[in-house]
């Protein structure tokens, strides 16, 4: 216990049909204890009540998933907390197990400078890099970066309000991301 999909309780009590996500929720609970170092995410005090928080749908536990107890950057905590936070997902919004392996999460460090690089211009309005940003190594994450979207929540959190000058400030420090990683490279080299 402690793994078991919520959905697997309702089948046996109703009509509820299963797919393969049960198996994507028990993958979520695994990867979190892996990065955690043994942490269950449905372990809200006393040990042992995980599988009754499960079932009754209660949102998983990340205070233990961030930059101190984790050995990633905190940017890669914050993309495996988006993936893991998707596994454990109801069971129609849970991925495929091929679209957990083409999270970027699980990308090169060469494949995410070539999406900062491309994302960066794009969001700068350079539809030139739409083409690249659609290249299928990139598995339609460009799908996922809406500009609309991303310059609404940006303009919303920002500290002016409605200032949508705050939103090229943005695209410009990717930009300036995508610039410094490159001379860094640059200079190992020379």
């Amino acid at each position: 216990t402690g793994y078991v999909a919520p959905e697997l309780y309702e089948y046996y009590r109703s009509e509820f049909g299963i797919d393969k996500s049960v198996d994507i929720f028990s993958m979520g609970i695994i990867m979190f204890e892996a990065l955690t170092n043994g942490y269950h995410p449905y372990c809200k005090g006393k040990e042992g009540d995980e599988q009754k928080n499960i079932i009754n749908k209660m949102k998983p536990n990340f205070k233990h998933f961030d930059g101190k107890n984790l050995k990633l950057e905190r940017w890669q905590v914050e993309i495996a907390r988006h993936l893991i936070t998707s596994m454990l997902s109801a069971p129609s919004e849970r991925p495929s197990a091929s679209d957990v392996l083409k999270h970027p999460f699980f990308w090169s460090n060469e494949k995410i400078e070539k999406f900062f690089f491309a994302s960066s211009g794009y969001m700068l309005g350079n539809r030139n890099y739409e083409g690249e940003l659609q290249d299928a190594s990139f598995d339609n994450w460009v799908d996922k970066l809406n500009k609309a979207q991303v310059i609404k929540d940006f303009i919303t959190s920002g500290p002016k309000g409605n200032d949508p000058s705050l939103f090229i400030g943005t695209a410009h420090l990717l930009r300036f991301i995508r610039n410094l990683v490159s001379f860094i490279k640059l200079n190992k080299h020379q």
